[in-house]
């Protein structure tokens, strides 16, 4: 069964979940979410038959700093427990991209030699950036883009609020 793949123009709801930051990459049940998906990509790889998923969040430059779109999906394959593969080795694998367009093309077609299913793509420029939720439980991919009214913390009120005059 392909994972759900859903783009939401509206701000993220955040209550758990394992966060990958800039230039890193994790895997697990559950919840997996990066945030800031601006001019890098988020690629999550997900095996549905055992709800577990492996999350990159790639910057603009990684390939200036020795990495690669292969190299990046063989780690993250790693992550999944599966390493060493040949080209078409990975039916039952499921991807989604989000993120810049002229940085995804490599990663789209080193996928697909893989035979891994893209479920969903949400490519190029968007005004506020957008934050990627995978959900391995419930097999969902949730892409968040983000509104006018985000802000990334909540604010805290001043002290003066509380005071009575």
């Amino acid at each position: 069964m392909a994972a759900k793949f859903e783009v939401i123009n509206d701000n993220p709801i955040r209550t758990s979940g394992s966060y990958i930051s800039r230039g890193k990459q994790g895997s697990g049940f559950g919840t997996l979410w990066a945030d800031a998906i601006d001019t890098g990509l988020a690629i999550s790889l997900f095996d549905p038959s055992r709800q577990f998923g492996a999350l990159a969040h790639v910057t603009r430059d990684y390939s200036n700093r020795g990495s690669s779109s292969e190299s990046i999906i063989n780690n993250l394959l790693s992550e999944l427990g599966m390493s060493d593969l040949e080209e078409g080795d990975c039916p039952g694998l499921e991807a989604a991209i989000v993120g810049a367009s002229d940085v995804s093309t490599a990663v789209r077609d080193y996928l697909l030699r893989l035979n891994i299913l893209i479920v969903g793509e949400d490519l190029g420029t968007v005004p506020l950036g957008r934050e990627v939720h995978m959900h391995c439980n419930d097999k969902t991919v949730r892409v968040y883009r983000y509104t006018p009214s985000y802000t990334k913390s909540p604010k805290i009120p001043n002290i003066q609020d509380f005071c009575i005059s």
